[in-house]
């Protein structure tokens, strides 16, 4: 084909979008920028890992939800790629083409709206089957309660990478593991998310952190940017599939997940930065993290975070404990003094954050910091089974009584 044949503008805002799942559709094509519509549509939820835009001339869609300009991606194609988009779309029959215009551009774009008059009116019957994208109009930072979306945007790409640390992971952690002691760290959240807690892991003695999509929550946390090497360095840590798939779930530990984070400056100016995190793939609870492991979180949050509080949550989001946190008049941790914290505690010296549990009456489980240790050590030195072990500190009244709770 001439280089000097005809190319049409389009406006992606779905799985066609850099990173998911029907990228490959137009990968060969040129990437502009990432912008939105002048005019405001529906966006919708279909159940099947992307979005519907629906006009807002449909009879229901006022009524749905309020419209709003739609985020997504520009892109240049040639006339191949937009008939194969026609085909996947089913153009003009259920989805239907056509022009729009962008937020701050003079040219129109081709877009692609749900059409079918009889799909129209199944979702108008079945909101909950449908729901709204929320954020309204954003498909890439929506995630349906409890899952994430199926993502690849680092692989194959030299970087930097923007990793999201939010358990252990601490800068010093991360210089370490990634083989560089020039590393920096920025404060940074992922809302609309919250830390989660499950598995075992033998080299903490109990649960290790995830992170769940949950409207209306945040995880705070920090950003490390990462060359492609040393990212595998980290995977290996992780416990990934393999280093050709990051992001597969099956057989992996953790798993590679895209996520749009927010990076915070000091004048609270936020900014939304494209980024990877490490996802666990069981989270089944078998007993709550060590008070080592939570300290080590708390260190991390602790660098930017004031005050730097770690809720023990399950798999479910349900409550496990008390919020952990570093006391009011701990200062948070700069890059010096957690150089010594760590040296410290390899030599075996020096103290951990101290913690704090709120004790409470509400019928919530609340994590005891000495009957974690407590079952560390019954798994640990007496081979106790976790759930054993759990079970036998809880039916002592001195957590701290080893032979009482072997009794």
């Amino acid at each position: 084909m001439s280089s000097s044949a005809k190319t049409y503008r389009v406006f992606v805002y779905g799985s066609l979008m850099r990173g998911l799942h029907n990228h490959h559709f137009i990968e060969r094509a040129t990437f502009h920028h990432t912008t939105k519509t002048r005019d405001t549509f529906c966006l919708i939820d279909s159940g099947s890992s992307f979005p519907y835009a629906i006009s807002t001339n449909s009879c229901f869609a006022s009524q749905r939800s309020k419209p709003t300009a739609i985020t997504g991606e520009l892109w240049s194609v040639k006339e191949p790629i937009l008939d194969s988009l026609d085909r996947l779309e089913g153009h003009p029959d259920f989805y239907r083409r056509r022009e729009i215009e962008l937020e701050d551009d003079d040219e129109v774009a081709w877009m692609y709206f749900l059409y079918d008059p009889k799909f129209l009116k199944m979702i108008e019957m079945s909101p909950e089957r449908y729901p709204d994208v929320i954020p309204p109009g954003d498909w890439r930072t929506y995630y349906p309660p409890g899952t994430w979306r199926d993502t690849m945007m680092t692989c194959g790409t030299a970087g930097p990478h923007t990793v999201f640390c939010y358990g252990s992971n601490g800068i010093e952690q991360m210089r370490e593991r990634c083989r560089n002691p020039k590393l920096t760290a920025r404060k940074a959240r992922l809302p609309g998310s919250i830390r989660v807690f499950g598995g075992w892991s033998s080299r903490w003695g109990g649960a290790v952190a995830s992170v769940l999509p949950k409207h209306g929550h945040s995880v705070r946390g920090s950003i490390v940017d990462l060359s492609a090497e040393e990212l595998a360095l980290l995977d290996s840590f992780e416990a990934v599939k393999s280093s050709k798939e990051p992001y597969a779930r099956e057989g992996a530990v953790y798993h590679r997940q895209d996520v749009i984070v927010l990076a915070e400056s000091d004048g609270d100016q936020q900014t939304p930065i494209p980024a990877v995190m490490y996802v666990k793939t069981d989270l089944e609870w078998k007993g709550p993290p060590s008070a080592k492991y939570l300290a080590a979180c708390v260190r991390n949050v602790a660098q930017f975070w004031q005050p730097a509080k770690v809720e023990v949550r399950d798999g479910h989001g349900m409550l496990r404990g008390a919020p952990q946190q570093v006391e009011s008049d701990t200062a948070p941790v700069d890059s010096s003094s957690a150089r010594e914290a760590s040296s410290s505690s390899a030599a075996g010296v020096g103290t951990e954050p101290s913690l704090t549990v709120d004790a409470g009456s509400d019928g919530v489980i609340h994590f005891d910091v000495v009957a974690s240790r407590t079952e560390q050590t019954l798994v640990e030195a007496f081979g106790f089974p976790i759930d054993k072990a759990v079970t036998a500190v809880d039916a002592i009244v001195g957590k701290s009584d080893i032979n009482l709770a072997v009794e």
